[in-house]
């Protein structure tokens, strides 16, 4: 798993007793093709990708409810 150093909301509220807190990386959606291989790139380009997110509003969603399946 490749991480990079916890943004600011985390390490303020989830980590905050951690010296230094880290979370799994998270892509950008164009970023993908350069990291799986797919286009040229040089290895410094790729660790680049790896990159803290900050000022993005995570919103939790509820997982749907699976069906119940009928006993006959």
């Amino acid at each position: 798993m490749a991480t990079v150093p916890a943004n600011e909301l985390i390490r303020r509220t989830i980590k905050s007793q951690e010296d230094d807190p880290r979370v799994p990386a998270i892509l950008e959606d164009d970023a993908w093709p350069t990291w799986l291989g797919e286009v040229a790139a040089t290895p410094a380009a790729t660790k680049a990708l790896l990159k803290t997110m900050e000022g993005v509003n995570w919103q939790a969603a509820q997982e749907p409810k699976k069906p119940r399946t009928r006993k006959l």
